[in-house]
């Protein structure tokens, strides 16, 4: 499995530059093919993040079966980067989804674990917006659902890793699967916001407030943010991330709120939401994901992981300064910037990696 993990990740991080440069084509940046520009939205929030947090999760049951769902991710990135008619290839990835929920499911009857509660609802939630899409549905009806799927897979994973979080729950419950009803109820109702975005087109801006909710109830209650910034190395640095993802997260419920009554540009809250909330949580989990999928050492440590991290809460905010504004400049700034981030992460890495294979040679 980790072998085949070894294989599999790369394919995922040049899926997400390839959908990167759509997103530049669509500004007009530079001479993308078509369909990368044309499908970059659901090349990034389905394929490319349904294999990496598919990815992640298989590797816990270790049978090959559950490689089906980011198999099935990355097939539906390649049939958006090919310059085919794209028709029903939406069914590929809600397929993918349907397989990688079901491995979640296997995952929670064995633990009943809180965490992995909130991560099935955002499972659930990607393969019934893959599955409307299939049917016809536009992809900016479905939008809230697909906000669902990262939301509550990084709640989960926080909740996972912090003892703090689940303290309170399992005082009072007693039991693990008692001490999930919670966390459950929570990931329910946002489930049921995103689908009152879907059903009533209107309604979309009342997702704001469960953004709103778990970003703010996430900076206080997540330890990381508290403790890890006392401390050196990975533990602050995944601490400023987290605290920005939370802070972007909580912008993000602001912003989806203010839209009922002032025009903010669509584009501003999806960047927010996956460049900022997204964006930063990867840039926390990177360091210790990445090692575990790869099978390799962890990562050594550098200052320098912190470039990336700067520059993507700079540049999304000059690229929302220039949907907002409009200003042509601070968007063609902010949306280059927003790539560079990326590559940055992953040369940051790979010189890591190399530097740290040297040290134990």
């Amino acid at each position: 499995m980790r072998l085949m993990s070894r294989y599999l990740l790369p394919l995922v991080l040049v899926s997400a530059i390839a959908g990167l440069v759509g997103g530049l084509g669509r500004l007009g940046l530079v001479s993308a093919p078509i369909q990368l520009s044309t499908h970059h939205g659901q090349l990034m929030a389905i394929a490319v993040l349904g294999a990496l947090l598919s990815l992640e999760r298989v590797s816990a049951i270790a049978k090959p079966y559950t490689l089906a769902g980011p198999l099935l991710f990355l097939l539906y990135i390649l049939q958006a980067v090919l310059p085919l008619q794209w028709g029903n290839q939406v069914s590929v990835a809600a397929v993918g989804a349907l397989v990688s929920t079901i491995t979640i499911v296997q995952l929670f009857l064995r633990t009943k674990s809180p965490g992995l509660s909130a991560i099935l609802v955002g499972f659930i939630s990607l393969t019934v917006a893959t599955i409307l899409m299939s049917a016809g549905s536009p992809l900016f009806r479905v939008m809230p659902l697909l906000f669902t799927f990262p939301l509550l897979v990084v709640t989960g994973e926080r909740i996972e890793r912090s003892a703090t979080i689940q303290r309170p729950w399992r005082r009072h419950q007693g039991t693990q699967s008692a001490s999930a009803r919670p966390v459950l109820i929570v990931s329910l109702f946002t489930a049921a916001f995103a689908l009152a975005g879907f059903l009533y087109q209107s309604a979309q801006y009342l997702f704001g407030l469960p953004q709103l909710f778990l970003g703010f109830w996430l900076i206080v209650r997540d330890p990381i943010v508290k403790v890890g910034r006392r401390y050196g190395r990975f533990q602050r640095y995944s601490a400023v991330n987290m605290m920005l993802a939370y802070s972007w997260l909580a912008a993000t419920g602001v912003l989806s709120l203010l839209s009922y009554t002032a025009f903010i540009p669509y584009q501003v809250r999806v960047h927010s939401f996956y460049l900022g909330f997204v964006g930063h949580a990867i840039l926390a989990h990177a360091p210790i994901i990445l090692p575990s999928l790869l099978g390799i050492p962890t990562l050594a440590y550098s200052k320098t992981l912190y470039i990336p991290t700067t520059l993507l809460t700079a540049s999304l905010i000059l690229r929302n300064h220039g949907a907002i504004a409009p200003n042509p400049t601070t968007l063609t700034i902010g949306g280059w910037g927003n790539l560079i981030v990326f590559i940055l992460l992953v040369a940051t890495i790979l010189l890591h990696l190399r530097t740290k294979g040297k040290a134990m040679e």
